[in-house]
Order: structure tokens, then C-alpha cells, then sequence
């Protein structure tokens, strides 16, 4: 029953986090053109793992403070790189609609992600300089993530990896222990490491999924190329992308066990369940 009520909290947490977003000051933007383009990912939140991490953490550390401004400014870093991203990858497509620079053209979309960067910081500000310093850090090594792969000619599961970590689980790892860094917890290195796993796991599952349902971006390393290149059958490609899924939420779970326990914890585990990758695509 605890870890319905917990689920219920970061369903309401992230009800907000949508309201926020909806209730940016369109006149900061002066342009419609450039509200509607800073907005147009966002009109399709997705699941908004990271946010609902942010919450997450909190609650396990059972703070009082609702943190819907941080949680916010973690999605607008998140949604910022996406649409960076899908410039330097050339993708038409985001969540199943126009990529922003495809609708909006590349120099809106750059001026996009450049403002939802912006309001980030801005929302982020009051939590204090520590708390902007942490998530800079952590989009500065989302940036070395994407400027490593662009440099990339030889594809090794060792940099494949190197660039999950920088590109996908920093972010990841910094939503889950931004509210103990704030709290200055001793959790917050271990939370950290948590989140980190589970996004190496999360970029992970996301490249075998896409490769088996035909979806898969030539721009970027998938793992089943990588694996593909070395072992030269796509079963074992599979095979091996599923260990390495499931060995870092496996990891992720064990970590978790040394935290007390509380209804937020049982949920972070479900949550961490969720990205592990079925053992019958092996």
C-alpha cells in the first residue's frame, strides 16, 4: 500500500512538472515562433523518467520540499540535448513526430534547445550555486558524450560504453541524487551511482529495442553493430547487449539494498525492474 501511495506522490509530482512547463512566460520568448519550436517535444512529455527520479530521491531521503522547479529544470536539460541532438544526427523524427528542426528549421531549433537551457538554469537557480554547478556538470559530460561519438571511426564496446555513460546515464544518475546533493546526504555519491548503472542499462534496452523493430539510427553507435562486429551473428549480438542490460540493473538493485528501507525504495527497485531487458530476446 506504501508503495502505491509513493507511485501516487510522483504521479502528482509530475503533474506539476507538466503544469510548469505549460506555464513558461511565452513573453520571455518574444517570438511565437520560437515558444512553439522550445515547446513542441514537450507537448508529448513521454514517461519523464528522469523527473519522477528526481521525486524519487527525494522521497528516500524523506525530504519536505516538493521540488517541482528542480525536476523541471532536469527535464528542460534532458529535452534541450534531444533537440541538439536530432540536429547533429540528422533524425526526422522524435517520439513518433517532427523533429524540431524539421518543422521549425535548424536555426529555431538551435535557438530552442538554447532556451529550454536557459529556463533550466533559471528554474534551478533558487536550490543554489551547488545545485547549478551539479547539473551543469553533468550536461557538460552529456555534450563530451556526443562530441566523443561524432570522433568515433572505431566502434569497441568499451567506448560504446564510455559514450552511454556520458551522453544518457550522467543525467540519469544526477536526477536520482540531485535532491541529496541539495540535502548535502551521504547518500548522494551511492544514489549517483544508481541512477548511472540503470542509464547505461536504459540507452542499453534502447538500441536493442529499436534495432529489433527496425527503428535503428544509423547516426549512432547501436550496441548490436558493436557486438555485431565482433562476433558476426546477430542472436549472440542480442545475447550479449541482454547480459550487459540486465548486469547493470542487477548492479543497480544490489546497490540500492544497502539504502534503508522505505516504500520510495521498493518503488526506485520497480523502476529499475522496468529497464531490465527480457531474458527471452537472448
Amino acid at each position: 500500500m506504501k508503495v502505491i501511495q509513493a507511485q501516487r506522490n510522483v504521479e502528482i509530482g509530475l503533474q506539476k512538472v507538466v503544469e510548469k512547463i505549460q506555464s513558461l512566460d511565452k513573453k520571455e520568448f518574444a517570438s511565437p515562433k520560437l515558444y512553439a519550436a522550445s515547446l513542441h517535444l514537450l507537448e508529448k512529455p513521454g514517461k519523464l523518467l528522469r523527473p519522477a527520479l528526481v521525486f524519487i530521491g527525494s522521497m528516500m531521503l524523506n525530504l519536505k520540499e516538493d521540488f517541482v522547479d528542480l525536476a523541471t529544470a532536469v527535464e528542460l536539460f534532458h529535452v534541450s540535448s534531444l533537440i541538439h541532438d536530432d540536429i547533429i544526427d540528422n533524425s526526422c523524427t522524435r517520439r513518433g513526430t517532427e523533429a524540431v528542426h524539421v518543422k521549425y528549421g535548424i536555426s529555431q531549433a538551435l535557438l530552442a534547445g538554447d532556451a529550454l537551457i536557459a529556463n533550466a538554469i533559471k528554474l534551478a537557480a533558487p536550490y543554489g550555486t551547488n545545485i547549478v554547478s551539479y547539473l551543469s556538470g553533468a550536461a557538460m559530460a552529456m555534450c563530451a558524450g556526443e562530441a566523443l561519438e561524432l570522433e568515433s571511426r572505431t566502434k569497441t564496446l568499451k567506448r560504446y560504453l564510455q559514450i552511454a555513460h556520458l551522453k544518457t546515464a550522467t543525467l540519469i544518475g544526477a536526477s536520482l541524487s540531485v535532491t541529496a546533493v541539495y540535502a548535502k546526504s551521504r547518500l548522494a555519491e551511492k544514489l549517483n551511482k544508481i541512477g548511472t548503472m540503470a542509464g547505461i542499462a536504459f540507452q542499453i534496452r534502447d538500441d536493442v529495442l529499436d534495432y529489433l523493430e527496425g527503428e535503428r539510427d544509423a547516426s549512432h553507435s547501436n550496441i548490436i553493430d558493436v557486438l555485431y562486429s565482433k562476433t558476426k551473428s546477430v542472436s549472440q549480438a542480442v545475447d550479449k547487449a541482454v547480459k550487459i542490460n540486465n548486469a547493470n540493473v542487477s548492479k543497480a538493485i544490489m546497490l540500492s539494498r544497502s539504502i534503508p528501507d522505505c516504500s520510495s525504495k521498493a518503488l526506485l527497485n520497480s523502476y529499475l525492474e522496468s529497464i531490465r531487458l527480457p531474458k527471452e530476446l537472448r
